[in-house]
């Protein structure tokens, strides 16, 4: 009997350490404060107009852009409504499976349709186009 009581007592254990990495492992991805969709560079006049290098996608998980997709985003520091990310993307802009892809990021949040994104040569504010087609 106190052999099946440790067998229980060790599977109880297992299960909760494994249900808290998954927890874990879903707390680590970026959960930004944005809603899913196709976000426009502010500068371009129309989200139907916009050029592709202008266009970029959030999915809730990552963003993705004309040459990269299947894209995961981890906050790496979060300072207020600023976010550093790591994102790692594992495939181009049409879908073709590519070596995976890691770089860093860094947004400011200004609405949950709205962001920031810091580049070398600036920063570019994006505005989400909810019927983009």
């Amino acid at each position: 009997m106190l052999s099946i009581l440790r067998l229980a007592q060790s599977f109880h254990c297992k299960t909760a350490l494994f249900f808290s990495s998954i927890v874990f492992a879903a707390a680590a991805q970026a959960a930004l404060p944005l809603r899913a969709g196709t976000y426009v560079d502010t500068q371009a006049n129309e989200c139907q107009d916009a050029p592709n290098a202008s266009i970029l996608t959030y999915d809730g998980h990552g963003f993705g852009g004309a040459h990269s997709s299947h894209c995961v985003s981890t906050t790496v520091k979060r300072t207020g409504d600023e976010y550093e990310l790591s994102t790692t993307c594992s495939a181009l802009g049409d879908g073709t499976p590519v070596k995976p892809q890691k770089f860093k990021e860094k947004i400011h949040i200004l609405s949950p349709e709205r962001f920031s994104m810091q580049f070398s040569e600036g920063t570019q504010t994006y505005k989400l186009c909810p019927d983009f087609k």
